[in-house]
């Protein structure tokens, strides 16, 4: 009886345990809300003294990271894409249970979006984060109609049949929840016309669910002894959509709620719309930088922030800030134009560089500054002109191998970075061509070599644990770099 007791009880383990992991995997992740509520129950305690809340104009464009090293300011980007403020009353209810914050900071944007009591396109980000409790509850409940609740509520019911979309990235997930704190960096530049709402004065009555759960948030703040600050992101603003903010501030100024309206201070945040903006909606990578540093600057002045860097508490801080910068720099180096330039970018140690040369017969033709920057990585003009591989890593070139009929590969792993040429008989390309040359670099099962290229570089960044960038360069006017995907 005993031994079928336990049999049964071992079984109901091993099921309960399979059924988590399965959870696990098959979860809705989305850094449009999801993420960020899912990796705040990450940190200790505590730990949070400036906590951003809100839609995407704050977790695209306050950047925790450079907080936390230029300022040691340990803040949080807690919100969801086009959140509805009683989705950010609940999300604030829910950080409250472990952090308490020095200062609040709400972005108030959300307001003229919202036109009814329900949300839509984004419900599943701005629920299914939080951990299933009442405060989940009173949100899906707040944000859907009552015939859908049990659909929302029950959150297996939403994603159960999503093994179909499954992909590597779902099974590594949790390792990187961490480090992340908040902040969904946009790259890239859309050029826009600046708006001028400055004028504006008029005032337009805005959801009125919305503003009471305002109101309830500021309340709540209030009440818990935390001073709340809102704010509104410069962005490609209507005066129909001042006239609302101005509720919000009137408000606020009833009611001695500090607030910062961005769209009316262009200037004096150094905002360009023809090359701060991603999108009309979102900053990029220069109008992050710029926004983040305005509030760093006025936060220090106005709240008591100690400056936690080096404090071992905080070393998911650290983690999460280098992360950023090495996605920063990873963008500007898919943007730079030709390989002098390439080759003054990859020469950081936290980076692996694999270089191959190719039929290069005359190196006159070469710019004397590539020429030099490519001797700097091993490539002297004899190993160019006799078709040589390196493979650098934490500055100097571990590698080096002239011509053909080779394999190398690190750590005893094939798959890990390995490099090889070999001549085999015949083989046909995609044109139908007969080859007997066959080169590859790969970088974790991958392969990043391009035929028909003078050089082909790959670069791994050992900090974001993936390549960051391939490219072939022509020997041609300006060594014009050219980019495609691996193959697998």
């Amino acid at each position: 009886m005993l031994k079928k007791i336990l049999k049964i009880a071992v079984f109901t383990m091993c099921a309960i345990l399979l059924m988590v992991l399965v959870i696990r995997v098959l979860r809705f992740k989305s850094p449009d809300g999801i993420d960020q509520m899912r990796a705040f129950y990450e940190n200790e305690d505590n730990t949070v003294d400036v906590l951003f809340l809100g839609s995407s104009h704050m977790y695209t464009n306050v950047n925790t990271g450079m907080l936390w090293s230029d300022y040691g300011i340990a803040a949080y980007d807690l919100g969801g894409a086009d959140q509805p403020f009683w989705n950010t009353y609940y999300f604030l209810k829910e950080a409250l249970k472990t952090q308490k914050p020095k200062v609040i900071v709400a972005e108030i944007y959300s307001a003229t979006v919202q036109k009814t009591h329900f949300q839509g396109v984004w419900t599943i980000e701005n629920l299914f984060g939080m951990k299933f409790n009442q405060n989940f509850v009173s949100s899906a409940k707040q944000s859907i109609a009552e015939d859908w609740h049990s659909d929302y509520i029950n959150r297996f019911a939403r994603y159960h049949s999503r093994y179909s979309m499954i992909t590597e990235d779902d099974f590594v997930y949790d390792r990187q929840l961490e480090t992340f704190k908040g902040f969904d960096p946009k790259f890239g530049t859309e050029p826009l016309e600046t708006p001028s709402v400055a004028h504006v004065t008029e005032l337009s009555p805005p959801n009125e669910k919305m503003a009471d759960y305002m109101i309830q948030m500021i309340d709540l703040a209030k009440a818990e002894g935390i001073p709340i600050l809102l704010v509104c992101a410069p962005y490609g603003i209507t005066e129909d959509q001042q006239k609302i903010f101005n509720c919000f501030y009137q408000y606020a100024d009833e009611n001695d709620v500090p607030y910062i309206d961005f769209n009316v201070r262009y200037e004096e945040v150094g905002i360009d719309f023809a090359q701060d903006f991603r999108d009309w909606s979102h900053l990029n990578e220069k109008g992050n930088a710029k926004y983040t540093r305005y509030l760093g600057d006025y936060l220090k002045t106005n709240y008591e922030l100690e400056d936690h860097r080096g404090d071992p508490e905080y070393v998911s801080w650290d983690q999460s800030a280098e992360l950023l910068e090495h996605e920063l720099n990873a963008y500007q180096l898919t943007q730079s134009p030709d390989l002098a330039s390439y080759l003054e970018l990859v020469g950081s140690e936290d980076y692996v560089v694999m270089f191959a040369a190719r039929n290069v017969e005359d190196v006159t033709a070469v710019p004397e500054q590539v020429l030099q920057g490519l001797q700097a990585f091993g490539l002297d003009q004899d190993t160019i002109l006799q078709d040589g591989n390196v493979f650098y890593r934490n500055g100097v070139a571990e590698y080096k191998h002239n011509g053909m009929n080779f394999e190398w590969f690190t750590e005893e792993n094939k798959n890990d970075f390995c490099m090889e040429r070999v001549y085999i008989d015949s083989v046909e390309d995609e044109f139908g061509e007969s080859v007997h040359d066959v080169s590859k670099i790969i970088v974790d099962g991958k392969n990043y070599y391009q035929e028909g290229y003078a050089f082909n570089i790959v670069v791994y960044d050992k900090v974001l644990e993936q390549v960051i960038d391939a490219v072939g360069v022509r020997n041609e006017e300006g060594m014009p770099l050219e980019r495609a995907a691996a193959e697998e």
